[in-house]
Parts: structure tokens; C-alpha cells; sequence
């Protein structure tokens, strides 16, 4: 099972409804883990032109996945060098949202 945040989680964070998105990436192994299922996490996908620039915090949460791949033995896919990789601004139709050639590389 692939388990994948979006840049749209991190609006919530500094908010009253803030829970940090690592925590549910966590949660999502675990129960992945509980059931007999392979999790394998990816890192959040990079934006492109965006009206609220969240790259910083996309990097910072990166590092979080990293980290918990790591501690955890999982599989980790780096969706977000990928896109960069393949074709970065070409990728998207809007600018956090993909166009097909964009899921293609994600796939």
C-alpha cells in the first residue's frame, strides 16, 4: 500500500485544527503494518507556482518521512525528486495537482 500525503495537508498546521502530518503517516504504517499489509511511503510531491509557497515545510516534512522509513525499515519512493526529475512544471495542471503524464510518473 502506498501511502501519500499532499501539500494540502500541510495548510492546517499553526491552526486549531493543526495535528502534525507526520503523526497520521505514522498511524497509516501502523495499521497498514497491523493488517498484514506492505506499507511503502512516498515523500510529498513538490508545488509549482502556487498562491501559498508551503516548499519549506514540504522539505521539512520530507525529512520526517525519511527519518521514519529509515527507523522503520520501510520502502520510501521519492515522488517528490521524481517530479523533478521528469519533467517538474510540465507535470501539472494546476499547481499542486498533476496531469496525467504527471500520475504517470508517480505510478
Amino acid at each position: 500500500m502506498l501511502i501519500m500525503t499532499g501539500a494540502n495537508d500541510l495548510a492546517t498546521l499553526g491552526t486549531s485544527v493543526d495535528t502534525e502530518p507526520i503523526d497520521h503517516i505514522e498511524s497509516m504504517i501502523d495499521k497498514a503494518q497491523k493488517f498484514n499489509t506492505i506499507p511503502i511511503v512516498s515523500t510529498v510531491t513538490p508545488q509549482f507556482d502556487c498562491p501559498v509557497d508551503y516548499d519549506s515545510q514540504i522539505r521539512d516534512l520530507n525529512a520526517q518521512i525519511y527519518a521514519v522509513a529509515t527507523k522503520q525499515d520501510i520502502q520510501l519512493v521519492d515522488n517528490y525528486q521524481a517530479i523533478l526529475d521528469y519533467g517538474w512544471t510540465s507535470l501539472y495542471s494546476d499547481c499542486v495537482h498533476f496531469n496525467d503524464q504527471g500520475y504517470n510518473v508517480i505510478a
